[in-house]
């Protein structure tokens, strides 16, 4: 059930963010939902990583996640959501820093603004609320790894996702 719910609100989200606008940067090439999109080595292989930018959703692992009582008699399960936005195909220097805000700003101001719509903070129906009383989101620019020792430059945002089990 709980890994079910899971998916349905990362599948929400990859949804949601089909409507992210970065402007003036471009919006994402393609969203892709981790592990569903990455089950087959088919579906590995028709990714282009060359067609930047490129999103990527997923539960975070290796964190810890919870399960709260509510006063109702439900439980909570609150996780952590990892969007990764893939900006460039390599490492980014500090001496190209001024173009790369040029490219990670627009990115947070379109993240914070598709987010914080009462219908987002929802997930489409598949949450009760994401972020926290002290955040919506966070985020980390930099250097990002990922499947198959591929390194690029973006913007990695977290996180909670609240979703109510009866």
């Amino acid at each position: 059930m709980a890994n079910e719910q899971i998916t349905d609100g990362l599948s929400a989200l990859k949804t949601i963010l089909a409507d992210l606008d970065p402007s003036p940067q471009p919006s994402p090439t393609a969203i892709y939902q981790f592990p569903e999109d990455f089950d087959t080595e088919a579906e590995r292989a028709a990714v282009d990583y060359a067609d930047l930018p490129l999103v990527v959703v997923l539960n975070q692992v290796n964190v810890w996640n919870m399960w709260r009582p509510a006063t109702h008699g439900s439980i909570y399960h609150i996780w952590i959501c990892d969007v990764l936005a893939f900006l460039a195909p390599e490492v980014i220097s500090i001496r190209q820093e001024a173009e790369a805000k040029a490219k990670y700003v627009p990115w947070l101001a379109a993240m914070q603004t598709l987010l914080y719509t009462n219908v987002n903070q929802g997930l489409s129906g598949t949450a009760l609320a994401i972020g926290n009383e002290n955040y919506l989101f966070r985020y980390r620019v930099g250097n990002l790894g990922w499947i198959d020792t591929k390194v690029f430059w973006g913007v990695r945002f977290q996180f909670p996702v609240i979703q109510e089990h009866s």
